[in-house]
């Protein structure tokens, strides 16, 4: 499911049966939905039996982390499949390139950067060996637009840090870590 809030409309018991039986008939391995908070979570988890969630985590957006949400769907048997990796590219632009818009994290943003060279990394790196390195995390989603792009993130993918140790440059505002609440 795009949305796990399908779930919870008119019909959303009977969609999620005939997911069900798409998947006793082998025509699926798997049921999953996208989510983009621990309420969205906790509402899925208690009503549903998910193989599998997507969700948002970052370095930049450790929120899932650090309220125990990935803790928690690991209890419950939950794949865990990390998107938003990159914060739709934002970590990657160049300062004078960000909407200000983003001003208020600018700090957060800077700290990112500064840290990808205190370690020697890419900022690609970084922010691909952070999500790599939290074990509850089972697969990462990320866009590539070339050829070079994809042969970089699989390089990038090889390498771990650790993800305990960058806790000060989380950002906790949901307005700046959700795209879909991005008033740019």
């Amino acid at each position: 499911m795009h949305s796990c809030s399908d779930l919870f409309k008119n019909n959303g018991d009977f969609l999620f049966k005939e997911m069900e039986y798409l998947k006793s008939i082998g025509l699926v391995e798997k049921i999953g939905v996208s989510v983009y908070s621990k309420q969205e979570i906790d509402q899925v988890l208690d009503n549903f039996k998910i193989d599998l969630i997507q969700l948002p985590v970052s370095i930049l957006d450790q929120t899932l982390i650090h309220d125990g949400s990935l803790t928690k769907l690991k209890k419950y048997g939950v794949e865990i499949h990390a998107r938003s990796v990159f914060l739709q590219g934002l970590m990657f632009m160049e300062k004078d390139m960000i909407p200000s818009y983003f001003n208020p994290i600018i700090k957060n943003i800077d700290a990112f950067q500064n840290l990808a060279i205190e370690l020697s990394f890419s900022r690609l790196e970084l922010a691909l060996s952070y999500v790599a390195s939290i074990c509850e995390i089972d697969k990462i989603v990320v866009g590539v637009n070339t050829i070079n792009q994809l042969k970089e993130v699989i390089k990038a993918a090889k390498l771990r840090t650790d993800f305990q140790k960058h806790k000060r440059i989380s950002i906790r505002n949901p307005i700046y870590t959700n795209p879909s609440l991005w008033k740019i």
